[in-house]
């Protein structure tokens, strides 16, 4: 701060070291003033471009929000519509299961039919032999079914198994815009 300009009694006259010492005083404030302004001056520039900056990081932010919200929507859709397939093949599977327990089940129907049909021909050997050659027939028909059945079902069933953990692993991933935005939000890194 500049020093204070000593204030003289009216009754003494001044005198022209004084007027020296004035002029002076005067020239340091003046330059004093005129440092201020440059400053200040620099200060606003600076203030109006951070604003600038300020306003476009807000602009940029807002983008970013609008494209994660819609990166959102489409992955959510997405893992619906998964789900929805997922949930088909289940039904699926849940019916061919139930398809083989039918199949088993009248399988073992005819294997008891068969016993007691080979217990009532057992006088005549001849037509029972045929009987059995038959029925031997249809158990080996009905087990390349039954293992071509189980082989299908082990199959979807293990495509089920193989998309429901891939869909669970896509929807644990964040997308690459999130996590831009979330290095933008937090200044590095989600917690």
């Amino acid at each position: 701060m500049p020093p204070k300009k000593d204030v003289k009694p009216p009754a003494e006259e001044a005198r022209p070291e004084d007027e020296d010492a004035g002029e002076g005083e005067l020239a340091e404030r003046n330059f004093l003033i005129s440092c201020l302004r440059t400053q200040l001056g620099q200060l606003q520039r600076r203030a109006e471009a951070e604003e600038k900056r300020g306003a476009a990081l807000v602009a940029e932010l807002a983008a970013e929000r609008r494209n994660a919200a819609d990166v959102t929507e489409f992955l959510t859709n997405e893992l619906k519509a998964r789900a929805l397939a997922a949930a088909a093949r289940e039904a699926r599977l849940a019916a061919a299961t139930k398809e083989l327990a039918a199949t088993r089940t009248s399988a073992e129907e005819g294997a008891a039919v068969g016993a007691r049909e080979r217990e009532a021909a057992a006088g005549d050997h001849a037509a029972a032999k045929a009987d059995l050659e038959h029925q031997l027939w249809l158990l080996r028909d009905f087990a390349e079914r039954r293992a071509e059945l189980e082989a299908g079902l082990r199959a979807a069933h293990d495509a089920a198994g193989s998309e429901r953990a891939a869909a669970e692993r896509r929807a644990g991933e964040p997308p690459q815009s999130a996590a831009r935005v979330c290095t933008l939000w937090s200044g590095g890194g989600c917690a």
